[in-house]
C-alpha cells in the first residue's frame, strides 16, 4: 500500500476489497466479473476487448480517456483499450469508488482499481487452473513460484483462453465471437537489505477476436458481409523500489507500456457494402511516480510527484 494506509478500513473512501480466496471462490477471471460483486461498479460488454469502458456511480467514458484508473502491481495502465484482460494469480483487488485524483492524479475522477498479483514470498510451488465448456471454450493457466534465497523470489506464469463462439453469421456460415488470448508474466522480488525492497513485473499479452454477435432489430438475424475482428498485442514492465528509513518510506514506480491494436468493424452489420471502420493504434508510454510518506505522533503525511510521456 504505497499511497494508502496499511489498514484500508481507515481510508475515507467507499471501497471493495477482494482477497485471493474471494477471487477464486467467486470465479473472478476478468475485471468485468467484478461488476457482480462491487456496488456502483459496472463494465458493459460491447463485444470487443477494446471497448472496455468502466462506470462508477454512473461516471464513465465510452471513448478516449478513462475516468476510472487501473493499476496493476502499482503501475498505472494509461490506455483503457488495455483494461480488458484475463486475470491469473491475483492476490488482491481493490475497487475505490469516488474521486481519487489527490493521490493518483490522471484518469481517476470516478474511481480506481488496484490489482496485485501473488508474491513469490507469499506462495511457493505450482498453481494450475483449467476449465472447459460449450463451444470449445477453454481457460487454462499455469505458474511456478520459488524462493531462490531468503532475499530473492521469482515467479513465471502464463494463461490461455479460447472459444469458438456461440453464434453463427448467416451470410457465410462462419462462427461469430471466436477468441484466442494468451499472456505471459515474469515477476521478481528482491530484498537486497532489510529496509529495501525491489520488485519487477514484466508481462506480454496477445488477443485475437473475430466478429461480434450484433443482430438486426427487424429480422433478429446476425447477417453481415465484411470482415470483423479485433487484434491486440501489449507489453508492460513495472519496476517498484521501496526504501524504509527511520519511519519514512520512499518509493519509486517506473513503468513502460506498449500497445498495438487494430479493430476492423462492419459498422452497418448488413449483407451490403455500406460502411466498414478500421481503427488502429500503435502506442508506447513511460510513467514515473515518486512517493514519500511517514507518520508523526498524531497524523500520517504523504508527498509525491507523477509524470508520463506518451
Amino acid at each position: 500500500a504505497i499511497k494508502q494506509t496499511s489498514d484500508l478500513n481507515k481510508c475515507p473512501t467507499a471501497l471493495t476489497v477482494l482477497n485471493s480466496d474471494h477471487v477464486e471462490r467467486l470465479g473472478v477471471k476478468a475485471i468485468k466479473n467484478v461488476s457482480a460483486i462491487s456496488p456502483n461498479f459496472y463494465i458493459p460488454d460491447y463485444g470487443s476487448r477494446m471497448t472496455s469502458s468502466i462506470y462508477v456511480r454512473g461516471i464513465g467514458a465510452r471513448i478516449d480517456q478513462p475516468v476510472v484508473g487501473l493499476n496493476v502491481d502499482n503501475v498505472p495502465i494509461l490506455n483503457k483499450d488495455n483494461y480488458d484482460f484475463e486475470l491469473a494469480d491475483v492476490d488482491r483487488i481493490e475497487v475505490l469508488r469516488g474521486p481519487q485524483s489527490t493521490l493518483y492524479g490522471r484518469n481517476t475522477m470516478g474511481g480506481l482499481i488496484n490489482i496485485y498479483t501473488i508474491s513469490p514470498f507469499k506462495f511457493q510451488g505450482v498453481r494450475f487452473m483449467g476449465e472447459y465448456g460449450t463451444a470449445n471454450t477453454l481457460k487454462t493457466s499455469l505458474s511456478y513460484y520459488t524462493k531462490l534465497s531468503s532475499q530473492l523470489g521469482m515467479s513465471i506464469g502464463g494463461n490461455f483462453t479460447m472459444t469458438d463462439g456461440y453464434y453463427n453469421n448467416e451470410y457465410n456460415g462462419s462462427d461469430v465471437g471466436t477468441e484466442r488470448q494468451g499472456s505471459f508474466r515474469w515477476k521478481t522480488k528482491w530484498y537486497p537489505t532489510s529496509n529495501v525492497a525491489i520488485e519487477n513485473v514484466a508481462s506480454v499479452q496477445h488477443s485475437r477476436q473475430s466478429g461480434y454477435p450484433y443482430q438486426s432489430v427487424e429480422s433478429g438475424e446476425i447477417n453481415y458481409n465484411d470482415t470483423c475482428f479485433y487484434r491486440r498485442t501489449s507489453v508492460t514492465d513495472g519496476l517498484t523500489v521501496n526504501w524504509n528509513y527511520k519511519g519514512i518510506t520512499m518509493s519509486s514506480i517506473t513503468g513502460f507500456q506498449y500497445i498495438d491494436d487494430n479493430m476492423t468493424l462492419d459498422q452497418d452489420f448488413l449483407p451490403l457494402e455500406y460502411f466498414t471502420l478500421t481503427q488502429r493504434r500503435h502506442e508506447w508510454a513511460l510513467t514515473q511516480d515518486f512517493v514519500v510518506k511517514g507518520r508523526e505522533q498524531n497524523y500520517d503525511w504523504l508527498v509525491g510527484a507523477f509524470g508520463f510521456y506518451r
